[in-house]
């Protein structure tokens, strides 16, 4: 289960009713793209910019991923997080 939409559904579906449910894994979706607002598609233009970024745990890891980077790695060094900084990411990655 590496979708991080299964691992909130999983969560959401072990405690609570099947209604609930759904709205309770809607929220996780909406704040994991609140976190990401304001991330250009073709990514940031300045350094400065992106180290003030605010990325979601699936979009942090998506760009560890997309640099062909070891993702375990990632979450041992910089910790296992709902949410990171633009300059913890960027750091990590070596830039």
């Amino acid at each position: 289960m590496n979708n991080p939409i299964q691992k909130t559904y999983a969560r959401t579906t072990s405690s609570r009713s099947v209604g609930t449910n759904k709205q309770s894994t809607t929220n996780a979706l909406m704040n994991m793209q609140e976190k990401d607002q304001g991330i250009p598609a073709h990514g940031f233009d300045n350094y400065e910019a992106a180290c003030n970024a605010t990325l979601s745990r699936s979009r942090a890891l998506a760009e560890v991923q997309r640099h062909a980077l070891n993702v375990e790695e990632f979450l041992r060094e910089v910790g296992d997080k709902p949410a990171y900084t633009g300059k913890e990411v960027l750091d990590w990655l070596g830039y």
